[in-house]
Parts: C-alpha cells; structure tokens; sequence
C-alpha cells in the first residue's frame, strides 16, 4: 500500500541532521521576521529575547529552549509547524 502524502511529508520533515534542523529554524525565524519587516531588536523586544540570541539562533549558531521558541511564533504571529518546517503535515 502506497504511503499517503502527510506520511511522506513527515519522513521528509524528520530525515534531517539536526545542525541542519536548527539552521533551517534560523532560517524561518528570520524568513518571518522579515516579512513583518522587523529588525532582529525588534523582534528580541517583541519576545522578550535578546538580540544577540535573535542573531544566534538566526544563524543557527543556538539551539532554542521550547520557551524561546513559544516566545518566536507568539511574536512572529506562526504556528510551531510553519516555524518547523512542517506546515501542512499534521492537518486534515
């Protein structure tokens, strides 16, 4: 029996070396920031996290706590999945 797309999806999502998890992380968080277009100080007011944190984590120098993250997609206005990298996957 063929694998139906979320499946796939998922294996997709998750077949991936982590430093390149965390990069890709960075990526999206700078990726939305832009798109509100905020700087990263602004961002680090808006979430209550430092700039410098900000610049880490951007360039996937730093490996965020579930709190920072949460502190992210409540400022970047996205869902965990989207800054993850899994938008679409784990919906109907």
């Amino acid at each position: 029996m063929p694998e139906s797309s979320p499946e796939r999806k998922i294996k997709e999502c998750c077949n991936i070396k982590d430093d390149e998890f965390i990069r890709e992380i960075g990526e999206r968080v700078r990726l939305y920031r832009g798109k509100k277009g905020w700087t990263q100080e602004k961002l680090a007011q808006e979430s209550e996290v430092s700039s410098k944190y900000i610049y880490e984590i951007e360039v996937g120098n730093k490996v965020m706590s579930i709190i920072v993250f949460y502190k992210l997609i409540k400022a970047l206005e996205v869902d965990a999945n989207t800054l993850m990298g899994c938008a679409g996957i784990f919906k109907d």
